[in-house]
């Protein structure tokens, strides 16, 4: 099993990297936005009830796919310190039955913003206000990489989710480019 751990600020490009890797791999996705919009009908995003659920049903997803060999992109949007733990435990859940790669993806604040109102952003239940963006970037670390782990990374203002793609793609052994 291999999980891609892509991750980096929102309207960064992680749902069409992670949508040209299925398409050239085979991968299944596993989308940040996905398991939020689900547990949010339920419980307030942020809330303790949201984020204990929320990761508890990565966690589990991730697991089980590491048990049942199934290749995985995983998007995430990884804050320096906040969520060390939770990177732990996907690391735990993949466990020797795996490999996880992990991608930053970073491009510019400036490029950031204008990305986050796009239109293909609106038609997936994703941020797209721009003062809750920059309060995002200016209260979290949202451009580090994960300390404890070997990250590629890639800007995303200087290649196209195509030579995103192609470049993790390169990383994974077996896979064609």
């Amino acid at each position: 099993m291999l999980l891609i751990f892509l991750y980096g600020p929102p309207a960064a490009g992680k749902l069409t990297i992670a949508e040209k890797l299925a398409a050239k791999a085979g991968f299944k996705l596993l989308l940040n936005n996905v398991t939020n919009h689900a547990i949010t009908g339920v419980f307030p995003f942020g809330s303790q009830s949201f984020n204990r659920i929320n990761e508890d049903l990565r966690i589990d997803i991730i697991g089980e796919a590491a048990r049942m060999q199934v290749d995985l992109v995983f998007t995430f949007v990884y804050g320096h310190g906040v969520d060390d733990s939770f990177v732990g435990r996907v690391i735990e859940a993949v466990g020797d039955r795996g490999k996880i790669l992990f991608v930053q993806l970073r491009c510019p604040k400036e490029v950031l913003l204008g990305r986050i109102s796009n239109h293909s952003r609106q038609a997936h239940p994703k941020l797209t206000d721009k003062d809750v963006l920059l309060n995002l970037l200016d209260t979290q670390e949202l451009d580090a990489p994960i300390p404890f782990v070997e990250n590629l990374t890639l800007d995303t203002s200087e290649l196209s989710a195509d030579e995103c793609a192609s470049r993790i793609m390169e990383r994974i052994p077996g896979k064609r480019h």
